[in-house]
């Protein structure tokens, strides 16, 4: 298995990749730079470092820059998809002049291609970012920090999407403790603030952003009571709604028929919902 240093290319010293979070601590793979033998599991604190609204997921101690001042060396972009666009040198692609522009490019690659669960939008030439993640009822959810926030909110609705508003606003902070170093900091550098927001991302959004690991999301969802959290990763096209709702009238006549009321009731409240263009889940 292929393994990635998560330190500065060409640092001292051997490599460090990230492993899990578990109740002991961060566990990380250590092996040597120059044979890449001697492979090691440690459990490693987080580094404590921060800058504004950027903290380090690196161990501390740590050889090289920290984490934030590695992505402060790529040249921000307009839009970017994680999930489906290949990550080449730099995480370079398209510009756009204004972000209303970039904004609809985001939202009408989330209209037209499957599989994509966030959009990054980055201001060129300054360490500021928004992420998107489409959510129910042609909702966007918009996570991030500094004035792009307020201009990406200010110009929905576009497209017919509108901003996804969660209700609750409990601060991510307050789960610092319960979360370790390294969640909390993955979230927060982010964008994310409220644990609710974090609630509201499906699973594969998160597993999309950089670091984050399967382990680290099982805790993530753990510790912020996340496991009812209602699923929005299936999106249905006009065809597929009506396809769909052809479906469920056929499903209320047979049971119906056999005298399965409760089937055909809801069967029926599943039609009138998605007729409504109301989430199934």
């Amino acid at each position: 298995m292929w393994l990635d240093c998560g330190l500065e290319a060409g640092h001292e010293g051997p490599h460090h990749a990230f492993g899990q979070t578990a109740s002991d601590g961060e566990w990380w793979l250590q092996w040597s730079a120059e044979t890449g033998a001697d492979r090691e599991l440690l459990v490693l604190a987080g580094c404590p470092a921060t800058v504004d609204h950027d903290l380090c997921v690196l161990p501390d101690l740590h050889a090289g820059r920290h984490s934030f001042e590695l992505d402060h060396d790529r040249r921000p972009i307009a839009v970017r998809f994680p999930e489906t666009d290949p990550l080449g040198a730099g995480l370079s692609g398209p510009r756009y002049p204004t972000v209303e522009v970039a904004l609809r490019v985001a939202l009408s690659r989330f209209d037209g291609t499957t599989g994509v669960h966030r959009a990054e939008l980055e201001v060129v030439d300054r360490a500021e970012s928004v992420h998107l993640f489409p959510h129910a009822s042609r909702r966007v959810l918009v996570v991030g920090s500094g004035g792009l926030v307020g201009q990406v909110r200010d110009a929905l609705p576009l497209n017919g999407w509108h901003v996804a508003e969660i209700a609750a606003r409990t601060p991510l902070d307050q789960f610092h403790n319960r979360l370790g170093n390294r969640a909390h900091n993955l979230l927060a550098r982010n964008g994310f603030e409220y644990v609710e927001d974090v609630r509201a991302v499906s699973d594969a959004a998160l597993l999309s952003l950089r670091g984050m690991g399967r382990g680290t999301l099982a805790a993530i969802r753990t510790e912020l009571g996340c496991d009812a959290v209602r699923r929005s990763d299936v999106r249905l096209s006009s065809q597929e709604a009506q396809q769909l709702g052809r479906v469920l009238t056929e499903l209320a006549e047979v049971a119906e028929a056999a005298g399965r009321s409760e089937v055909a009731d809801r069967a029926h409240r599943w039609t009138a919902r998605l007729a409504g263009g109301e989430p199934l889940m």
